[in-house]
């Protein structure tokens, strides 16, 4: 079984396992699984496997009795690099946010049905319960301890709101005013996560910083039993929703399986997989779906019933610090440091949603009860929010565009902010259209505003101006749109050679090279540009006395 992924074939096809990819020549999109050489193709370079979307592969992720990935029959595909476009997702800014008041790091966080209510957890000692009131969250109570509190859970049946202090202590509180009910101390060491262990309040699971697990009576305030298997800091604890299984995630690097059911907990199966400290863990109301993550960047899907992985998500650029699962158990919802949240598939491991703002890192997410939020604290002490409803959402994808400079305005579409350009930004993002299937119009508007940005429109803006007119009335096919943009991409490298012959000829352009490639491939040469006629050198003219204009206002 080849597993393995070579890293210096993996810069330098500049695709890993997780990033999103579009084949060029199909309009199919899949996620990368594979990344390396083919032990049946020596000599050919590297491949990469692909999951695709929908069934329009030519396997299941393996080839002449070679295992690579596993996918569904169909959906896998191995291509050269060259044959992908590697996609761009747009993290979703949040819906909204508040400020919670909080004064240091959010640990845990818990969203009622329709995040009508949110209980937050912090190592500023405090317990803070909000609730929505005409369409803004306000703080309704808080409740102090002597130690940060790192970990909280809510059994909303039951009214109770039990926090794990790193005094050593679980605290009972009840939901609608923080009050203090009970405290529960057995611990001897620090406590850092807790769950309620049913749907009624009446018992509890707690893990502490040294491996222990203590199961509790929470109408009698007795211990029941000690769960022991860890050897390191217990960071999470789940519970399945018929109370008959829990998983732990530990620092050990390992999720362990206890079985509640019974009339003493047993132990059940150890999850193995994961190269780093696992930092969170999630159920499925059944019990028949387990999820993990880790810092090595990655969450994984296991049979608890068995112990066998299902499936790896990567894609996270840092440590996934937080995971749960969506109330319908379908979908996985994921933080990292990388400053996104992610929402997975179960069925396929296809992310569908990535969410955040480029300047926020987060530290813990959750689902609301019934599914209809999604909402995240960030180190910046606010808690944002995002609607849940993920069927059928297609990722945003974005055209790869250069580097520019502050936004002026925005353009509607899933195209980049409207940006200054200069030439050599200019001659990439013609460069980016010609590799391209698909054209959007908005990104010939770009174009334009950035060749009158730069004062080459005496060529340029005729040919993009004409290219735009046809593509808004239809009256192109894709072929002939992409022609058209190939003798763009050549007058934008004729046009900037003077102003740029450094850049251009150190870069390889991809436009130039893009259309030097497809003028080889074919026997004729292609006939030049027609020249200008009278209408379109007056429209230039008109063109540069507004540029003029414009640059003197």
């Amino acid at each position: 079984t080849h597993t393995h992924t070579h890293f210096r074939l993996n810069r330098l096809v500049s695709m890993k396992p997780g990033d999103r990819v579009r084949l060029r020549e199909k309009q199919c999109s899949g996620t990368v699984r594979f990344v390396g050489t083919l032990p049946f193709a020596p000599g050919r370079g590297a491949f990469v496997g692909v999951e695709l979307d929908q069934p329009c592969g030519k396997n299941d992720g393996s080839v002449h009795g070679h295992r690579f990935f596993e996918c569904a029959s169909n959906h896998g595909l191995f291509v050269h690099p060259s044959a992908l476009v590697l996609e761009a997702i747009r993290p979703e800014a949040p819906q909204c946010g508040f400020d919670s008041g909080h004064t240091d790091r959010i640990c845990r966080l818990w969203c009622g049905a329709d995040v009508a209510q949110v209980v937050t957890a912090a190592v500023d000692h405090t317990v803070r319960l909000f609730a929505r009131q005409h369409d803004q969250h306000q703080l309704r109570h808080t409740q102090a301890h002597p130690e940060a509190v790192v970990d909280v859970a809510v059994c909303a049946a039951a009214g109770l709101v039990a926090t794990a202090c790193r005094d050593g202590t679980v605290r009972l509180l009840q939901l609608a005013e923080l009050r203090a009910v009970a405290e529960l101390a057995s611990h001897g060491c620090a406590v850092h996560a807790v769950q309620f262990a049913d749907g009624a309040g009446r018992r509890l699971l707690s893990g502490d910083v040294e491996g222990g697990i203590l199961l509790w009576d929470v109408a009698r305030r007795a211990l029941l039993a000690r769960l022991a298997g860890h050897t390191a800091l217990v960071r999470a604890l789940a519970v399945s929703g018929d109370a008959r299984v829990a998983l732990s995630a530990s620092a050990d690097g390992t999720a362990r399986v206890w079985h509640l059911g019974g009339a003493a907990p047993a132990t059940g199966h150890v999850l193995r997989g994961h190269a780093q400290p696992l930092w969170g863990c999630a159920l499925a109301a059944d019990g028949a779906l387990a999820v993990s993550c880790s810092a090595d960047r990655t969450l994984k899907l296991w049979r608890p019933a068995t112990g066998v992985l299902v499936r790896s998500l990567e894609g996270h650029a840092a440590a996934v610090t937080d995971c749960c699962l969506a109330p319908n158990s379908q979908l996985v919802l994921s933080c990292s440091d990388d400053a996104t949240l992610r929402v997975w598939r179960v069925g396929t491991g296809a992310c569908l949603r990535v969410l955040g703002l480029t300047d926020c890192v987060y530290c813990c997410c959750c689902w609301s009860q019934d599914g209809a939020g999604i909402a995240a604290a960030g180190l910046d002490h606010r808690v944002w929010l995002w609607p849940g409803e993920t069927e059928g959402v297609v990722p945003k994808v974005q055209v790869p565009l250069p580097s520019f400079a502050q936004p002026k305005t925005e353009i509607e579409g899933t195209a980049p902010p409207l940006r200054h350009i200069d030439g050599a930004a200019l001659l990439e993002a013609v460069g980016a259209l010609v590799q391209g299937d698909r054209v959007s119009n908005n990104h010939v508007l770009l174009a334009l505003c950035g060749a009158s940005a730069t004062g080459k429109t005496t060529t340029l803006c005729s040919l993009l101006g004409g290219l735009f007119h046809q593509m808004e009335h239809g009256s192109t096919r894709g072929g002939d749109r992409k022609d058209l943009v190939l003798d763009v991409g050549e007058r934008t490298r004729e046009s900037f050679q003077e102003a740029i012959p450094e850049q251009a000829s150190a870069n390889g352009s991809s436009a130039a090279l893009s259309y030097r490639h497809r003028r080889n491939s074919v026997q004729s040469p292609r006939p030049p540009p027609p020249s200008l006629s009278a209408q379109q050198e007056q429209h230039c003219q008109k063109s540069q006395q507004m540029d003029q204009q414009q640059q003197q206002q």
